[in-house]
């Protein structure tokens, strides 16, 4: 049982964050749960420290989860992870290269595969958080085949990932930073 998610949720409840109805919901997602609150993403989901590791390995936690919502922490931390991991092994391979004189040999290679690998591991999450972000904002998923458009997609696309989320819940689920309406909270 996950005694720390009930806690957090439990104090969202007395500030006034959640609603009693959403605390009930996710007090019985937490009971009844494997660990993770529905799709990950209410505030109680959160990492307790609030950590930027934690936070930046999430995308590889929900690895193939297309369904719900993404801040844009989540998403610009795990692209930053990415950047950090490609430029750290294509070092490795180009200096690989540098000290065998420009002939080969098996160690680029080695690194040319790595480099390789990591790329077909990381896609999916980076598709899925890519998909998560733009249901944050109440979206279709099926925006990231903007991508694909020559020269201008990816700059559509960076443009979404940098818009802030909806407040409130929308029909891809709560809000990741648990946040509620303005009607909920003013009227």
């Amino acid at each position: 049982m996950d005694y720390e998610a009930l806690e957090r949720i439990g104090r969202l409840r007395q500030t006034g964050i959640l609603t009693e109805e959403e605390y009930q919901r996710e007090k019985q997602r937490i009971l009844s749960g494997p660990g993770l609150l529905h799709h990950g993403t209410t505030a109680a989901a959160a990492p307790a420290d609030g950590g930027a590791w934690d936070t930046m390995i999430m995308p590889l936690k929900r690895y193939a989860e297309f369904d719900g919502r993404s801040r844009r922490q989540e998403y610009w931390l795990f692209t930053l992870l990415q950047a950090g991991v490609y430029i750290l092994v294509f070092a490795l391979m180009a200096m690989s290269i540098a000290m065998s004189d420009g002939r080969g040999g098996a160690l680029p290679a080695i690194f040319v595969l790595l480099f390789v690998l990591l790329y077909l591991a990381l896609i999916i999450p980076n598709i899925a958080v890519t998909i998560r972000r733009l249901h944050d904002q109440d979206r279709t998923g099926w925006l990231y085949l903007l991508n694909f458009i020559p020269y201008i997609g990816w700059i559509i696309v960076m443009v979404l990932m940098c818009l802030d989320g909806t407040r409130g819940p929308n029909q891809f689920g709560p809000d990741p930073k648990g946040r509620r309406h303005f009607e909920a909270v003013f009227g």
